[in-house]
C-alpha cells in the first residue's frame, strides 16, 4: 500500500464549494461538470450555473454540456442547454438513478417494495420491467440489449436484505442474476469509465462499472468478477460509497477516508491509497483526472499525470496462444459462436488475450 505524499497532494484542486447537499457528480465527454442534490450545478465553458430543483435529486446523467437528465424522489428533469423541464413519472414511488446507452435513457426506482425500470420512448417514460421484494439502483452495460442493475433482494423467508445483481433483457424481462450471501454491505460497482453513485444505506449493491472483461463491486471488500468467478480484494478502511474505472483499467473507490485504487493486475493483493484524510462520497474519472465529491458540499479534482500512477497502471496483456474459449457477458462459458446463439456481444479468450466479438447470428 502506498500513501499519497504531500507533494503529490498538491495535485488536488477545488473546483466548487457552496451551500446545499450534493448527491451525485458526473463529467461529460466535452468536459462539462454536473452535480445534483439539493441544487443543480453545471460548470461549463468557464462558467458556473446553479438551479434549485423542486425536490432533492439523487442522480444525473449528462449527455453533453448542453443536455442532461436528472432524477430524485418522484421527479424527472431534462436539461436542454439553458433550462430544465419536468417529465411525467409513470410509476410513482421514488426514482434513484438515471443512465443511458445507445441513445436510450433508463431510470430505476421503487414503489413500496417493488422496483421498476423506466425507459424513454418517443419523448415519454414508460415502465419496462418490475420486480417485487427488490431494490434497483445503479445501471450499466455493454449495450441496450442487456443491462446490469445493482441493488438488493429481500428474501421472503428470512426477510434479510442482501446485495444482488439483476439483468434486464432489453425487452420486458428482468431476472436476478446473483445474490451475494458472503459479501454484505456492497456499495458500488464499476464498468469501464462509466460509474454513478447513490448511497445512503449499508446493504445492497449501489453502483456498477465494468471493463470489457471485468466487473467490480465494492463494499466492505471490493469484489472482482472475471469469467470464472468472484474474488474479494483485501478489505480497506471504510465502506465504498462510489466506484469508477478508467479506460486503461484503473479502478477508483471513494469512502469516508479517501480514494483507493486497484487494477486487474493487483487482484488478490492490497489496494493502493491515492488520497487520504478526505471524506469522499463520489468519484468520477475523465481524461486522466479524478473528480471527487467531498463532504457532500465540495467538488475537487486530482491530476493523475504523475509517475506513480503510471507505474500502477495494468501491464499490457500478452498475445499468448492457447485454448480459445467463448463467454457471454454474464461470464457463462459457451461452446462457441454458432447458429443456436442469438446475435449480440460475446467475449473470446485465447490465453491472456480477451476480445469483444459482435456476433451477427446465422
Amino acid at each position: 500500500m502506498f500513501i499519497l505524499s504531500s507533494i503529490r497532494a498538491q495535485n488536488l484542486t477545488e473546483i466548487y464549494s457552496g451551500p446545499g447537499i450534493i448527491d451525485d457528480i458526473a463529467i461529460t465527454n466535452d468536459g462539462a461538470i454536473y452535480s445534483v442534490g439539493e441544487k443543480i450545478i453545471i460548470i461549463k465553458n468557464g462558467q458556473t450555473f446553479e438551479y434549485w430543483p423542486p425536490v432533492e435529486l439523487f442522480s444525473v446523467f449528462p449527455i453533453s454540456a448542453n443536455e442532461a437528465w436528472a432524477v430524485g424522489n418522484s421527479a424527472i428533469l431534462h436539461y436542454n442547454g439553458s433550462s430544465w423541464s419536468s417529465l411525467t413519472n409513470p410509476a410513482g414511488g421514488c426514482l434513484y438513478r438515471v443512465w443511458g446507452i445507445d441513445g436510450n435513457i433508463y431510470i430505476t426506482g421503487r414503489n413500496g417494495t417493488t422496483s421498476f425500470l423506466l425507459k424513454l420512448v418517443s419523448g415519454s417514460f414508460v415502465k419496462k420491467a418490475e420486480e417485487a421484494n427488490s431494490l434497483f439502483l445503479g445501471m450499466n452495460g455493454y449495450s441496450s440489449e442487456e443491462i446490469f442493475i445493482a441493488g438488493s433482494y429481500t428474501d421472503t423467508v428470512d426477510l434479510i436484505e442482501r446485495p444482488a445483481i439483476y439483468i434486464w433483457d432489453g425487452d420486458t424481462a428482468v431476472y436476478r442474476h446473483i445474490t451475494f450471501y458472503n459479501y454484505p454491505n456492497l456499495e458500488g460497482m464499476s464498468f469501464n469509465q462509466t460509474a454513478k453513485t447513490f448511497t445512503t444505506n449499508t446493504s445492497g449493491a449501489y453502483d456498477y462499472a465494468m471493463t470489457i472483461t471485468d466487473h467490480y463491486f465494492g463494499g466492505n471488500d471490493l469484489v472482482y468478477h472475471q469469467f470464472w468467478g468472484w474474488y474479494p480484494i483485501s478489505a480497506y478502511s471504510g465502506i465504498a460509497r462510489s466506484v469508477c474505472s478508467s479506460p486503461d483499467g484503473l479502478t477508483f473507490m471513494a469512502n469516508g477516508n479517501g480514494i483507493y485504487m486497484v487494477n486487474s493486475d493487483s487482484i488478490g493483493q492490497s489496494y493502493q491509497t491515492l488520497l487520504t484524510e478526505q471524506n469522499c462520497f463520489d468519484v468520477e474519472y475523465f481524461n486522466n483526472e479524478v473528480y471527487i465529491l467531498v463532504d457532500r458540499t465540495t467538488i475537487k479534482k486530482f491530476d493523475l499525470n504523475i509517475t506513480l500512477i503510471d507505474e500502477f497502471r495494468p501491464k499490457p496483456k500478452s498475445e499468448s496462444t492457447g485454448l480459445t474459449e467463448f463467454y457471454n457477458l454474464s461470464g457463462q462459458k459457451i461452446s462457441g459462436l454458432n447458429k443456436n446463439l442469438p446475435a449480440g456481444i460475446y467475449l473470446k479468450k485465447t490465453g491472456n488475450k480477451v476480445e469483444k466479438i459482435h456476433y451477427l447470428g446465422e
